[in-house]
């Protein structure tokens, strides 16, 4: 993975360019560039998609014994855990708000 200080890498996403600044949904101040990192094509290192791979929920078991352990082994949808993740290289663009220093990151993919 490369990173770059500043503006200097904001064509580096998969999609449209990253912005030097954007919106804090937080306070409504601007976000500026802090950095960005890619994947790069040429680098055979481990890819960010690489490092979770989306599980399927486990059905719902028979339920056996104490109403609890019946409770514990049902599966809920909320559950669910890895249901999205990245499927392919990625660029990240991380901004720091000028009004309450939240971190905002922006993720785009192949």
């Amino acid at each position: 993975m490369k990173v770059f200080v500043g503006k200097q890498a904001l064509g580096e996403s998969n999609q449209e360019p990253f912005l030097e600044h954007i919106h804090c949904d937080e306070c409504g101040q601007i976000a500026q560039i802090m950095f960005v990192a890619f994947e790069d094509s040429k680098d055979n290192s481990e890819l960010v998609c690489d490092l979770h791979k989306p599980e399927k929920p486990k059905p719902a078991g028979k339920k056996s014994g104490t109403k609890a352990a019946a409770k514990s082994e049902d599966t809920k949808p909320d559950d669910k855990t890895g249901e999205y993740w990245l499927t392919g290289k990625c660029a990240v663009a991380v901004y720091l708000c000028t009004g309450c220093r939240t971190p905002k990151a922006i993720v785009t993919q192949e």
